[in-house]
């Protein structure tokens, strides 16, 4: 697994400042996933801290291998269940495609 670490920068932050493109190779074959922060911080799980980049990590091996549309009901059902009764936090956006 490959990660590319985006800019620590707000989209709409009161700040000025650039983004830094960042290039990478897409390889045929390969899943490619896009997040935001407000998804790795959902807050959730038995004692009610972030879900993390390690724990999504997880699940995006576990579920690689899935058709597109299965892994996007097996996100979405985990993330319910990781979040329980706790509200949602901030966006929780996740893109994700696949070169044929």
């Amino acid at each position: 697994m490959y990660k590319q670490k985006g800019d620590n920068r707000a989209i709409c932050g009161r700040h000025p400042g650039n983004f830094q493109d960042h290039d990478i190779k897409l390889i045929q074959g390969f899943t490619y996933y896009l997040t935001t922060d407000g998804y790795l911080d959902q807050s959730g799980g038995d004692h009610g801290f972030g879900l993390g980049s390690e724990r999504f990590s997880s699940w995006l091996l576990q579920h690689a291998d899935k058709p597109l549309e299965d892994q996007r009901h097996a996100f979405s059902e985990s993330l319910a269940n990781f979040r329980g009764n706790l509200p949602q936090r901030d966006d929780v956006t996740v893109l994700s495609f696949r070169l044929p």
